[in-house]
């Protein structure tokens, strides 16, 4: 399984401040955070994929690391993954942000979860009390139909919000 871990956004809602998943909290920044947060849960392969305005920066902090531009910031998600599934081999990966950040244990239980899974996916979530301008889930019955990106609050399709941490099966 190879981690896709994506940090190409603008960071526009960061402002003053420079790039935000290369900017230092006690010392690290977000992005080294997610990376020792993922060796700990086993994740060997990684592949880096940002922008033009933060991809060199990130080369030079893991240069061992595989590191894919994407070039259309305006596609999102969609956009980091459509640069980076063509160099992954045929084999699962787990998709993570460099902003969300969570403990190595959920990264180790969506890897251990998915060893031996040839089909689907699994999507970690949180459940949520009051509206957060997240993706929310759309449920049926035990499985995932849907996410639907911050539809205002009293239109959520369920009270479960996503957190980027993903795993699409091979």
């Amino acid at each position: 399984m190879i981690a896709i871990l994506i940090f190409a956004g603008r960071s526009t809602r960061f402002w003053p401040l420079s790039e935000k998943s290369l900017f230092p909290i006690f010392g690290s920044s977000l992005l080294e955070m997610q990376v020792k947060k993922l060796q700990k849960a086993g994740c060997d392969e990684m592949m880096l994929v940002g922008g033009k305005h933060n991809i060199r920066e990130a080369k030079k902090l893991f240069p061992t690391l595989a590191a894919v531009e994407q070039k259309d910031l305006s596609l999102g998600m969609r956009g980091a993954l459509l640069s980076a599934l063509p160099r992954c081999k045929k084999e699962s990966v787990l998709i993570v942000s460099a902003n969300d950040v969570i403990d190595a244990s959920a990264y180790a239980m969506l890897k251990a979860r998915a060893k031996g899974m040839t089909e689907g996916g699994l999507i970690l979530a949180r459940k949520v009390r009051h509206y957060f301008p997240g993706g929310y889930l759309s449920v049926k019955g035990k499985r995932i139909a849907g996410i639907v990106e911050k539809p205002g609050e009293g239109n959520e399709p369920s009270s479960l919000v996503t957190i980027v941490a993903h795993v699409h099966c091979d």
